[in-house]
């Protein structure tokens, strides 16, 4: 906690000031204040939320312990904005801190579809290119097939040492086999 508030912290989600300081404030002196800053990444459709972003991209690689801290919080909501402004810029170094979210994701994280654009950063774009446009998500809340998924992928998914060739059209296919098994019915996204 500090006694003064940095001219560089929005003071509201249309504080354009704040963030024109930040852009011009070197990254040693708002380093030490990355946790308020990526906590204007809470809601990507804020004013300044793009715009914070646009300047912590530059020093992202030092903004690693911060990220991860977020990445196992319970915000889902978060954990996508923050997935979706920095995931064209994610490190390659840091693709194992996605593995949680994309192999066992929580109910929260699965209900905010944190997974799916986990698994598009996670995963080679070549990879990714057969399943794009399909997503599969179980219809309902609480829906058995995604008791079923997730028991599935602690035992077969983790417990194979080799990544599936394509984890994505094997998930699908996966949903699709189970829900025939189940007698449950499921919602297909085309994109």
């Amino acid at each position: 906690m500090y006694f003064f508030r940095p001219p560089f912290i929005p003071k509201d989600k249309h504080d354009d000031l704040a963030v024109d300081i930040l852009a011009q404030t070197e990254a040693e002196i708002w380093l030490p204040f990355a946790h308020e800053l990526l906590e204007w990444l809470q809601d990507r459709n804020w004013p300044v939320a793009p715009l914070i972003a646009e300047v912590l991209k530059e020093e992202l690689p030092q903004l690693e312990k911060e990220i991860a801290h977020i990445l196992q919080t319970e915000d889902g909501h978060w954990k996508y904005d923050l997935l979706m402004l920095f995931g064209p810029d994610w490190p390659p170094s840091w693709r194992q801190m996605l593995a949680p979210l994309v192999f066992r994701p929580s109910r929260l994280d699965w209900e905010a579809e944190v997974d799916q654009i986990a698994s598009e950063i996670y995963f080679d774009p070549f990879d990714m290119e057969e399943v794009q446009g399909l997503s599969w998500r179980p219809m309902e809340e609480g829906h058995p097939l995604a008791e079923k998924l997730q028991e599935r992928f602690s035992t077969e998914l983790l417990a194979s040492q080799e990544e599936p060739k394509n984890w994505p059209k094997w998930r699908g296919r996966l949903q699709f086999e189970l829900a025939k098994e189940l007698g449950l019915d499921i919602l297909v996204h085309y994109h």
